[in-house]
């Protein structure tokens, strides 16, 4: 019953980078011993499979399988600043397609008129508009008419999206609009990630809040499909870390 109790409160923390995965692991101490174990390990990298590294490393080590696992990660990190996030697409208020691009305006050579910014994270072709329009309280000012959803949603199917961003304008005194349109796309595609902005950001400013619900939404399915992987082969609670130093759950992280 001691070793069972020492599994059950075993921590393993680690950090996979894209060279190596550095894992800690704590035991705490048995009945009549004053200080636990500590564990510290190293194995390279699997950027194919990150999870691959993880496992073979708590095989090194020997780790319970119920052990909490805290995960810190560059996995969607490394997919944003390598471009190789899910085929996602944009619904916007009409007349905001271009507020990635657009952005605050900001150039690194304010007179240099040659310059090439760089791409938007969504392009062109997968910015769709919806025709509607909330006033800066909240008040509905036009809803979509059944003939402008059926139009996006032929727009969608020829994008063949894995995931998709929604960021209306005002949403975040609103929701209404995009709840209705985010009900319509799960039933008309299923299997493809959502992200609303009234969820992730719900403040104003449209650039902050659109890039940010387009970033949620790039890199979405990888995480999912890889937490999904990870907890499938351990047992015990699996906690991601934040930016802020705290951790969630990996259900609410793939989220």
């Amino acid at each position: 019953m001691q070793s069972e109790s020492t599994h059950l409160s075993s921590i393993l923390g680690v950090d996979i980078g894209g060279t190596f995965t550095d894992i800690v692991y704590y035991i705490p101490p048995l009945e009549g011993n004053s200080v636990g174990r500590l564990i510290v390990h190293k194995v390279p990298s699997t950027p194919k499979n990150p999870a691959r590294a993880l496992l073979a490393g708590m095989q090194d080590m020997d780790v319970a399988r119920e052990c909490v696992i805290v995960h810190g990660s560059t996995v969607a990190t490394n997919a944003l600043l390598e471009r190789k996030g899910a085929c996602t697409a944009l619904i916007t208020t009409e007349g905001f397609a271009d507020v990635l691009e657009i952005g605050r305006q900001d150039r690194p050579a304010l007179y240099d008129i040659m310059q090439v910014r760089p791409p938007a994270l969504i392009p062109r072709e997968r910015r769709l508009e919806l025709p509607e329009r909330l006033d800066y309280l909240g008040t509905v000012l036009r809803a979509p008419t059944t003939d402008e959803y059926d139009k996006l949603l032929l727009q969608l199917r020829d994008c063949k999206p894995e995931s998709i961003a929604i960021s209306l304008l005002y949403s975040f005194r609103n929701k209404e609009h995009e709840q209705s349109l985010s009900r319509l796309l799960h039933e008309q595609f299923p299997n493809v990630y959502l992200s609303l902005s009234s969820d992730i950001l719900p403040q104003f400013r449209e650039y902050e809040r659109t890039s940010t619900v387009a970033v949620n939404a790039y890199v979405q399915p990888l995480m999912a499909r890889y937490l999904q992987n990870l907890q499938e082969h351990i047992q015990g609670p699996l906690r991601i870390m934040q930016s802020s130093g705290g951790s969630i759950s990996a259900s609410v992280a793939a989220k």
